[in-house]
């Protein structure tokens, strides 16, 4: 029997049948492979991201033992204090302090995570506020793949869900740009921070494009 062409054309656009070689020394297509009445195109890669380019590593991690390792390595360490702020102290502390310069980076380099939620007014970003809290815990309390409803998730609230969200969001600045800017600022002194890793949580993508506008004024204002 005849193989058949190692693709086919679909509603959605062409679907290939490939066999791929990574960490090859070139790019190339090597032809075509026949298996019985299939049949694969052979390809190999350089698989490598940034080749030759020098790009710059970060660190991120939410625990001590990240912190340990950005130090040894002498590399940037960001913490994801905007969803696991627990040990952000400790991190930063812990990173100073056993910090070894490498080639790239002679001294500590310490990002921190933040969430914004910004609004028109205070009320306004509040109420963003709730409604990103329930939607958080319908993800996070759903079952079977399955996310809470809005009204089974306001009654989990109710019985103290709240209190692991709550959590989570710790490191927020909520309100107007101006309120955004000064909780900014304190933070970065109170996490120790010299960059901000700025999260900006919002209900739809037209107010995350204006939080980060306004937000980005904001600072460069301040």
């Amino acid at each position: 029997m005849t193989a058949v062409a190692p693709f086919r054309v679909t509603a959605t656009g062409i679907e290939l049948r490939m066999r791929l070689t990574p960490k090859s020394s070139r790019d190339a297509i090597d032809g075509v492979e026949t298996r019985g009445t299939e049949s694969l195109l052979k390809a190999r890669v350089r698989a490598v991201p940034g080749q030759g380019t020098k790009v710059p590593l970060y660190l991120l991690g939410s625990s001590l033992f990240g912190a340990e390792l950005a130090a040894q390595l002498g590399l940037p360490y960001a913490f994801a204090s905007h969803f696991a702020p627990t040990h952000l102290h400790q991190a930063v502390a812990t990173y100073r302090g056993l910090f070894r310069p490498s080639e790239q980076l002679a001294r500590p380099l310490v990002l921190a995570g933040v969430n914004v939620v910004l609004g028109g007014s205070r009320e306004e970003a509040e109420a963003d506020l709730h409604r990103l809290k329930v939607a958080r815990v319908a993800a996070l309390y759903g079952r079977a793949g399955q996310p809470l409803t809005d009204e089974q998730a306001e009654a989990a609230l109710r019985a103290g869900a709240v209190q692991h969200v709550e959590q989570m969001l710790t490191y927020s600045a909520v309100g107007t740009a101006a309120d955004v800017r000064a909780y900014l600022h304190r933070f970065a002194v109170e996490a120790d921070a010299d960059e901000l890793v700025v999260v900006h949580q919002a209900t739809s993508l037209e107010k995350r494009l204006r939080s980060v506008s306004a937000t980005a004024a904001a600072m460069s204002d301040a």
